[in-house]
């Protein structure tokens, strides 16, 4: 009687690769590349990076106000966006920056934070254009003359009174 070998006649009749060719042939990436493949992932990465642009420009004009630009006095400028303010003084190629935050307090009173270099002063809205001169002068805008800080000042407490009123909905 003749043994039967199975493997043997697996291995004569079976069209399987050898493992060596299946390494040779594998899916690598110069392979993909080979054949095309990588302008499908360069076109979706252009796509994502489409969406992230648009969905970035959607999420920052929300929260940013527009840039406005005021001419205080010869060659001094007030540039305001939203609670942040420079002032330019393109005399001296000086600026300075501005910012003024706010909070309502369980009382229903508004108190406004503002902050100029390292100098800040907490002040209700009635003592805001007061506070917002105070700051001024201590941080050396008072040097550009007290007419000019006071009609900084001025803008600024408009604008700052604006923007948070648009923004909470608070009652001027």
């Amino acid at each position: 009687m003749q043994k039967f070998n199975f493997n043997s006649a697996a291995n004569a009749n079976c069209s399987a690769m050898k493992a060596e060719t299946i390494q040779k042939n594998a899916v690598s990436p110069k392979n993909l590349r080979s054949r095309g493949n990588f302008l499908m992932f360069g076109k979706m990465k252009n796509i994502l990076l489409i969406l992230l642009t648009v969905a970035g420009l959607f999420t920052t004009t929300n929260s940013v106000s527009a840039q406005t630009r005021t001419k205080i006095a010869d060659g001094v400028y007030l540039v305001s966006y939203g609670n942040n303010f420079g002032i330019e003084d393109d005399n001296a190629q000086r600026s300075w920056n501005l910012g003024v935050t706010a909070e309502k307090k369980s009382t229903g009173e508004v108190v406004y934070t503002i902050a100029c270099k390292c100098y800040s002063r907490v002040v209700l809205q009635a003592s805001l254009e007061t506070g917002i001169i105070a700051i001024l002068t201590s941080s050396g805008v008072g040097a550009l003359g007290t007419g000019i800080v006071s009609a900084i000042a001025a803008k600024a407490y408009g604008d700052v009174c604006d923007y948070y009123a648009k923004k909470n909905g608070w009652q001027q």
